[in-house]
């Protein structure tokens, strides 16, 4: 048997938002071709689209604090589906930080990557 849901789902929290922050528009090996992003209401589909989403942003650097994760097997066979929470500030700490959450359903295909992806911030 493979990796437990709870271990891939902690690989993949402390993998994806360190590179996310980085440099969001050289991260397109956590995509495919079938991945579909939701962000703040404007989709993308596919790898290509979805870099240019995040090349489109208007701010200059990101840092994203996890505060919690949870997570379950999904349907398909390997899938896993993710809930993150935490904060984000943005241009280094000139405004203040935003609560988000985001979901991710990851599948497989010689390895996980996102096929699904659900951002928002949270008001109020």
């Amino acid at each position: 048997m493979g990796e437990s849901f709870d271990t891939v789902a902690q690989q993949f929290v402390d993998n994806y938002y360190p590179a996310y922050d980085q440099d969001a528009t050289q991260i397109g090996y956590f995509y495919r071709d079938n991945s579909m992003l939701t962000y703040e209401g404007r989709q993308a589909k596919g790898t290509d689209s979805i870099l240019q989403e995040f090349a489109s942003r208007k701010f200059k650097r990101l840092e994203h604090k996890v505060t919690s994760y949870a997570a379950q097997p999904s349907i398909q066979d390997g899938s896993v589906l993710i809930l993150v929470s935490g904060q984000i500030a943005f241009d280094e700490g000139n405004t203040p930080p935003l609560f988000f959450s985001e979901t991710f359903l990851l599948a497989q295909d010689g390895g996980y990557y996102i096929f699904n992806q659900i951002f928002s911030l949270n008001y109020g």
